[in-house]
């Protein structure tokens, strides 16, 4: 059995905050490149690089 410390679930609470709002974040992005055509290949290229990192935080931590 692992030891739990005390601020452990703060931890967590934070990083999942931080989740929450990055996924927000870069769906907003994605949104305003998919529907009003805003943005160019600078502003897109960067999307699946923060989804990727999103997706390793949320699955590797």
């Amino acid at each position: 059995m692992r030891t739990v410390h005390k601020d452990e679930a703060k931890l967590v609470a934070g990083l999942a905050d931080s989740l929450v709002g990055a996924y927000g974040v870069l769906r907003g992005r994605a949104q305003g490149v998919k529907h009003t055509g805003q943005g160019d290949i600078t502003g897109v290229r960067p999307l699946p690089m923060s989804a990727e990192s999103l997706l390793r935080i949320l699955f590797l931590t």
